[in-house]
This record gives C-alpha cells, sequence and structure tokens, in this order.
C-alpha cells in the first residue's frame, strides 16, 4: 500500500508561515489536513489485510475486490471501460482516481471523460435488450466561472457488445467499440443536451474503432487542437 503526499503544499504551507507569521497550532491544523487527505487517496494491491482488535481476520483486498467487482457485465463496467482506455493509452491510473474529478484521464495534458454502455444488462430479469444505447454529456459546474459546461476536452463512448452474458464477454477486446469524439463537435451539435445516442454519434461522422486504435485516434485530435 503506498500513500501520497503534498509535501508541496506543506512546504507552501511553511513559507506562508515563515512570511505571514502564522502560529504553529494553525500550521500544524492546515498540515494534519493534507496528510488525513492524502492518506485516504491510497493505492492497493490485493494483498492488503483486514484487521479487528490488532489480528489478522483471514481476509484481504484481493478478497473484497472478488466480492464487490466480479461480475464486469455489472457496475464495474464503467470502471473496466475508464481502464480499457487507460491501458491502451499507457497510463496506470487514471485521473479521477486521485479523488473526485470532472473527468476521468488526463493525458498529454487534456482532459477526456469515459462513458459506457451495452446491450446486455445484468438488471434485465426478463433477458430483453434495447437497441438504442445512450451516453450522457451532461455539462458539470464550473465552480470558477459559475457556469455549466462540458469540463473535458475529448470523449470516449465504449460501447460492450453482445446480447446474452455469453456473448458480451468484457474480457475479450473484440466485443468492444470505441467512438472518441471531441468535445468541441459535442458542443457545437448537441448544445446543452444532456446524453447522446449511438445513431446521433455516427450521424456526426465518427467512426467505430477498435482496442488499437484508441491511442493513435486520440493523438491525432490532440495534435489537430494545436
Amino acid at each position: 500500500m503506498t500513500y501520497k503526499h503534498d509535501f508541496t503544499l506543506i512546504l507552501t504551507l511553511l513559507y506562508y508561515t515563515y512570511m505571514s507569521n502564522m502560529d504553529i497550532e494553525n500550521l500544524c491544523f492546515f498540515i494534519n489536513i493534507i496528510v488525513c487527505y492524502n492518506n485516504c487517496v491510497m493505492s492497493c494491491d490485493g494483498t492488503e489485510r483486514f484487521i479487528f482488535n490488532g489480528q489478522d481476520i483471514g481476509i484481504n483486498v484481493l478478497d473484497f475486490w472478488k466480492f464487490s467487482y466480479s461480475d464486469l457485465n455489472s457496475d464495474p463496467r464503467d470502471y473496466l471501460a475508464e481502464y480499457l482506455v487507460s491501458h491502451a493509452l499507457g497510463i496506470d491510473k487514471p485521473y479521477n482516481k486521485e479523488g473526485w474529478t470532472l473527468f476521468d484521464i488526463l493525458y498529454k495534458g487534456k482532459r477526456i471523460e469515459v462513458k459506457c454502455t451495452g446491450y446486455f444488462q445484468t438488471w434485465r430479469t426478463d433477458g430483453a435488450t434495447s437497441n438504442i444505447r445512450s451516453f450522457s454529456i451532461s455539462p458539470a459546474h464550473d465552480k470558477e466561472n459559475n457556469t455549466y459546461e462540458r469540463q473535458n476536452d475529448v470523449y470516449v463512448f465504449c460501447l460492450l457488445l453482445g446480447t446474452t452474458r455469453e456473448t458480451a464477454n468484457p474480457l475479450n477486446l473484440d466485443n468492444w467499440e470505441f467512438y472518441i469524439v471531441p468535445t468541441s463537435l459535442i458542443n457545437e451539435q448537441c448544445g446543452k443536451n444532456k446524453r447522446i445516442n449511438l445513431n446521433r454519434i455516427k450521424k456526426l461522422g465518427i467512426k467505430t474503432s477498435k482496442y488499437t486504435n484508441i491511442k493513435p485516434e486520440i493523438d491525432a485530435i490532440i495534435k489537430s487542437f494545436s
């Protein structure tokens, strides 16, 4: 397990203390806040043990992951899509895993938002599927300017194909389609709309991409920004 401490911010506080004569009690208060926050942002490898009264109770983080995320066609599918896009870009951990953010991945200074959907839904007990797939493109609140706008530069819309548990295997990357769209195009064509369906994406001229094309296509979009 590793912890990330923001020593730069702590050093800034020390300098501010020296320049402004802040008392030591208040300085310690602020440093404790920084350390406590960063202690909550931890990265586990699965071997960490749960303890009670100082004793190992026989389970670890990997056991929790198996319990919570073993069905990749359920809630973890969104996280899996983020992981696949991050891995394709050579990123070990998405930006949003350092805490809550308005976008998912920071890549070459650009903000990437990953959205996911699929035809097969584990919660549908009747086995029915829908051919109408849509993705959220809701604007978010920009506190600095007090406006609502999309807080990313690129969208990656991820579609898991297959209509049954057997055919919608998320571990087979041949079952995934990716649609990579500059946010500027979404803003221009969709305005303040909160969702966009797959047919609309295709009408924008966006072609489907496979896993190996994610990085070169995003690189090409970023290059077009300059």
